[in-house]
């Protein structure tokens, strides 16, 4: 563990020549002292959350070329599922059209 050392009297001190009140100067060098002996050991440095983005973006840059796939294959499917409904279509127009016919001819 990485540590300061944080002389808390001369803080205080300081403190109370600008004016702060004697209790609370003590107080806040205290809390001072115990910020600066917070183990910050476990915490990433610049290059860790440097690699980290790079690998983000990595990520990021694969999942859309996917994402660019799979639109590319559902706009595929969309066109054969239109071709397969206009195809029904018409021939079910066309069955239509020869029923009515049919009963036109057969009514005359």
């Amino acid at each position: 563990m990485t540590s300061i050392t944080f002389d808390t009297l001369a803080s205080a001190k300081r403190m109370k020549a600008k004016g702060v009140k004697p209790e609370d100067a003590e107080a806040f060098a205290e809390e001072l002292r115990v910020t600066s002996e917070t183990d910050v050991s476990h915490l990433a440095t610049k290059d860790e959350l440097s690699g980290f983005k790079s690998e983000l973006k990595a990520d990021l840059r694969e999942l859309e070329a996917k994402m660019q796939n799979v639109e590319s294959r559902l706009e595929a499917k969309i066109a054969e599922s239109k071709a397969e409904v206009i195809k029904w279509m018409f021939g079910g127009f066309a069955t239509i059209v020869g029923l009515l016919a049919a009963i036109l001819f057969k009514l005359h």
